[in-house]
C-alpha cells in the first residue's frame, strides 16, 4: 500500500505496520557520533598517500577548508528545512528529495530523485564489494580457509579458497575453481548483517553507529601509534617522505580524495528529522566536522611519515619521487605487512568492517526514507534500497568492472548532490521566505502550488497549537490592513475555517476574504515578523524550543544570497575540476599500464 506524501512527511504508519519513520530521539551525543562517522569514513586510508605525493601543506589546508565548506553546506540544508512553512520546530518530515520538490518543483524533484538514488546505491554496491572481500580475507586469515559457491558451472559447485587477497585486508580471494562466478561465505555474512539493519529506522540503528564510532576511535588510534613507532625507526627520512610542498603534478590527486571524503550532506536531512528537539543543530554539525578534520589530519601526516608509499627510484633524498606503489592508496596494506602482529591484523580487519559496514545500511535507510517521503510504500522502498544492491553485487562482485563502474557513477554524481544542490536550495529558501527569522515562514505563501495545502495546514496547525490564532500585535487587529504601517493583511490570510487564512493568490496578491491584498516585498517581512513572533515567547518549554538556524551569520558581513551564490559556484567548480583530474589520472594510469604490458 502506497503512503501519501503527507502521511510520509508526518511519519505515519501506512497500512498500520511498522512506523514509516523513526522518532525524534537521537540525543546530542548520538548526533555527534552519527555526523562524525559520516564525516570521517573509509577515505581516511587514502590521505597518507596524498600527503606524500603533494607535501603536507596543500592536503591539510584543503582538508580543513573543505571540512568548513561541508559544515556550511550542511547548515544551509538545515536552515532551508526550518524555513518551510509549518516546520520552524522541525516537526514536519522533509527529506532531501522532498525539499527539492518543495523549493524547485516536480521536474527537479524527479531529476534529483534519480541522481540521488543512483549515487547512494552505487556507493553502497562498491562498499558491499569491498566489505565482502575484507570478510573473505578475514575468515581465511583466522580459519586458514574460506568457502564459496561457483555458479559458473552447472550444477553449481562448492569451492574453497586457495590464496587470500594480496596485501592488507582487501583484495579478491583466489578460488580453487579459478573462476570469477563465486558467491562467497564472506559475502553472505555481510549480506546477513546489512539487509536486516536496512529495514530499521535511523533511530533504531544508532547502536551500530555507536559501535562504529568506538571502533573508529580505538583502531585508528592504534594505527597512529603504529605509524609513530615506524616513523621513529626512520626518523631521518621524515622530512623527505612528507615535505611541505612537492611539484605541481603531485597536487592533482588531492582535490578529488579530500572533496569526496567530505560528501556526507545526503544524510543530514534524515538526521535532522530524527534528532531530539533539544539538540543544537549548530553544535551537532560543527563539532563532529572539526573533530573529523583533526583526526584525519593526524592520521594523514603520521601515515605519510611511516612508510614509503611512492617508488622513490633515486631514494627518498632524490628529486624524482616516482609513482605510487601497488596498494599505496590504502595505507593499511603497509600497516598489515608480512611482519605485522596478529593484533595489528585484527585491528585492520575490524577497522575495515566496523567503519565500512555500518555506513552501508545507513545509506540504505536514507534512500528508503526519500522514496517513502515521495509516496512509495515501505516494502517497495526497502527492496530497492537494501535488497536490490545485494542481489546485483552477488553475481558480479568478483569482477572488478562492477566496483569500478559504481565508483565512477559516485564520482560524477556526489559533487552535484552533496555540494551544489544544497546551496541552491538555501538560495531558493531565502528568496521565497525572506532573509529574517525563519519563523516568518508561517506568514509566507509556499513557492509551488502543490505545497499550498500541506504547507498552509501545517502552518495553521503550528499557530493553533501555540494559541496564536487569537493573538495579534497590539494596536493591529487581525483583519486590519495596517501592520506596522504597511498595506497588508495578516499574512496567514483567511477562510471560513480559520479567520485570516489565505485562500489563494492572484498575481502575487493574497486573498483575504474577497478582497485581494498586496503581499509585502521581501525587505518588509522582517518588520512584520518581529511583533508577531514576539507573542511566541514563553508559549513552549525550553526543552521543546527550536533555536533559529543560521547557516550564514550576520557577522560575516555578506548577504545570504551572495554567500550562497558564491559557495555554489565555487564548490561546483571544484567538483567539476575533481572529476576532470580524476579522469586524467585514470587515463594516465591506463597509458602507463599499456606501456608496461607492451614492454
Amino acid at each position: 500500500m502506497a503512503s501519501s506524501p503527507r502521511d510520509a512527511r508526518r511519519g505515519g504508519k501506512p497500512g498500520g505496520g511498522h512506523a514509516a519513520f523513526g522518532t525524534k530521539d537521537i540525543s546530542a551525543w548520538g548526533s555527534f557520533v552519527f555526523n562524525f562517522n559520516n564525516a570521517t569514513g573509509p577515505a581516511l586510508v587514502c590521505l597518507p598517500l596524498c600527503v606524500q605525493q603533494a607535501g603536507w601543506v596543500f592536503p591539510l589546508f584543503l582538508l580543513w577548508f573543505i571540512a568548513a565548506c561541508s559544515g556550511v553546506v550542511a547548515m544551509m540544508l538545515c536552515e532551508a528545512m526550518q524555513r518551510i512553512p509549518g516546520n520552524h520546530k522541525l516537526t514536519q518530515r522533509y527529506e532531501y528529495c522532498t525539499m527539492v520538490k518543495h523549493y524547485m518543483g516536480n521536474r527537479w524533484y524527479m531529476f534529483t530523485t534519480v541522481m540521488y538514488n543512483l549515487s547512494l546505491l552505487a556507493t553502497n554496491v562498491a562498499a558491499i564489494v569491498i566489505t565482502a572481500q575484507v570478510m573473505d580475507n578475514c575468515i581465511f586469515h583466522v580459519c586458514r580457509g574460506t568457502y564459496g559457491l561457483d555458479y559458473g558451472t552447472f550444477p553449481p559447485t562448492f569451492v574453497h579458497a586457495v590464496e587470500k587477497g594480496s596485501g592488507g585486508t582487501a583484495g579478491t580471494v583466489h578460488w580453487s575453481s579459478g573462476g570469477d562466478n563465486v558467491v562467497s561465505l564472506g559475502f553472505l555474512v555481510i549480506s546477513a548483517l546489512i539487509v536486516p539493519i536496512g529495514a530499521m529506522n535511523l533511530d533504531e540503528s544508532m547502536w551500530l553507529q555507536w559501535l562504529s564510532f568506538g571502533s573508529l576511535v580505538l583502531f585508528t588510534s592504534a594505527f597512529i601509534v603504529q605509524f609513530v613507532q615506524d616513523a621513529a625507526a626512520n626518523i631521518q627520512d621524515i622530512n623527505e617522505l612528507a615535505p611541505p610542498v612537492t611539484d605541481l603534478m603531485g597536487q592533482i590527486p588531492v582535490l578529488g580524495v579530500v572533496l569526496f571524503a567530505n560528501a556526507y550532506m545526503v544524510t543530514i536531512p534524515s538526521w535532522v528529522n530524527e534528532k531530539a528537539p533539544n539538540v543544537s543543530v549548530t553544535k551537532a554539525t560543527w563539532l563532529p566536522a572539526g573533530a573529523a578534520a583533526l583526526l584525519s589530519s593526524i592520521f594523514a601526516i603520521t601515515g605519510a611519515w611511516a612508510y614509503k608509499l611512492l617508488e622513490f627510484p633515486d631514494g627518498v633524498h632524490g628529486k624524482d619521487r616516482g609513482h605510487p606503489k601497488d596498494g599505496a592508496g590504502d595505507v593499511l596494506n603497509y600497516v598489515l605487512g608480512p611482519g605485522s602482529s596478529w593484533w595489528m591484523f585484527m585491528c585492520g580487519y575490524l577497522w575495515s568492517l566496523t567503519v565500512l559496514v555500518p555506513g552501508i545500511p545507513i545509506l540504505a535507510i536514507v534512500v528508503r526514507y526519500n522514496l517513502q517521503s515521495g509516496g512509495a510504500s515501505r516494502s517497495f522502498a526497502f527492496i530497492l534500497s537494501s535488497v536490490l544492491p545485494v542481489l546485483v553485487t552477488a553475481f558480479l562482485y568478483e569482477r572488478g568492472i562492477l566496483q569500478g563502474l559504481c565508483q565512477w557513477v559516485a564520482v560524477f554524481l556526489q559533487g552535484l548532490i552533496n555540494f551544489v544542490l544544497p546551496p541552491i536550495l538555501y538560495r531558493k529558501a531565502i528568496i521565497t521566505y525572506g532573509t529574517g527569522h525563519p519563523g516568518e515562514r508561517l506568514m509566507r505563501p509556499p513557492p509551488h502550488p502543490h505545497d499550498a495545502v500541506d504547507g498552509e495546514e501545517d502552518a495553521a496547525k503550528d499557530l493553533e497549537s501555540e494559541g496564536l490564532l487569537l493573538l495579534h500585535p497590539a494596536g493591529h487587529p487581525p483583519f486590519s490592513n495596517n501592520i506596522d504601517g504597511m498595506g497588508a493583511a495578516t499574512a496567514t490570510g483567511g477562510d471560513s475555517r480559520h479567520p485570516g487564512h489565505r485562500t489563494g493568490d492572484v498575481d502575487g496578491e493574497a486573498m483575504v476574504g474577497s478582497a485581494p491584498q498586496s503581499l509585502p516585498a521581501d525587505g518588509q517581512w522582517d518588520s512584520i515578523s518581529a511583533p508577531l513572533l514576539a507573542h511566541t515567547d514563553g508559549l513552549e518549554g525550553d526543552e521543546h524550543r527550536q533555536v533559529e538556524i543560521q547557516a550564514v551569520p550576520s557577522w560575516i558581513g555578506v548577504s545570504k544570497l551572495a554567500f550562497a551564490d558564491g559557495l555554489a559556484w565555487m564548490l561546483g567548480g571544484l567538483c567539476t575540476l575533481a572529476v576532470i583530474l580524476t579522469l586524467c589520472g585514470a587515463i594516465s594510469d591506463a597509458d602507463t599500464a599499456d606501456k608496461g604490458g607492451f614492454q
